[in-house]
Formats: structure tokens, sequence, C-alpha cells
């Protein structure tokens, strides 16, 4: 996807919507065995509202697997090594939220918006 551009035509939008769902798909199994799941992504693309100032908000969990492949800090390269994967991928600055460090706050305006793959 050489850069998102932003439309407003709603058969554009979803093709928008459909690219960043399989893309996110192929990546996620690709990290499958490192125990990192990417459930979906939310914000400003899952809402039709991405502008070209839009980063990627993807929601992901970690499993036994990468608590146990990557212990203590070293879980943090794994991150790193997903969102530079994203934001190459997607030519889009890519922020990336841990379902399970959600606060309520999180949960209860992130959660409703997502677009899960």
């Amino acid at each position: 996807m050489a850069g998102l551009f932003f439309f407003q035509n709603r058969d554009v939008l979803k093709m928008i919507q459909n690219e960043i769902k399989e893309k996110l798909r192929q990546i996620a199994k690709s990290h499958e065995k490192d125990g990192l799941e990417i459930i979906g992504y939310f914000g400003s693309f899952a809402t039709n509202s991405e502008n070209n100032k839009s980063d990627l908000d993807v929601l992901f969990r970690t499993t036994k697997i990468a608590a146990d492949k990557y212990p203590g800090w070293k879980i943090f390269n794994l991150y790193e090594e997903v969102r530079k994967e994203l934001e190459e991928e997607f030519k889009l600055k890519v922020d990336l939220a841990d379902i399970d460090a959600l606060t309520e706050i999180g949960k209860k305006y992130i959660i409703p918006s997502v677009v899960y793959v």
C-alpha cells in the first residue's frame, strides 16, 4: 500500500479498510510463533475519519509464548520490531496498544471502535 490516500467515497473507504485488515492478518500470522496476536485497529482509520496526519492505531495482545520467549524487558524488542514492520508496510506512523494494559477509560472508548482482523 504505497501510502494511504484519503477519500470520502464509501466504496474506496471500504477497500482501504479491507486492505488494512488483510495486511494486518498477514503480519499477525508471521508473529504467531512469537506469541503476539494482532486483534485489530482503532482510531481514525476505524471510524473513517483519517486525514493526512493520521497514524494507524493497532490493538494487540501477547500470550504466554511471548512471555517465555521474550522475558522481562526483551518483550519491548518484539513490540518495536512489529511496530517498525507495520510502519514500513503502511507508510504511516503506527501506535501499538496492548489490550491487557488498557485502563477502564481506554476500554470504554477503544474496544467499541475496534475493527477486528
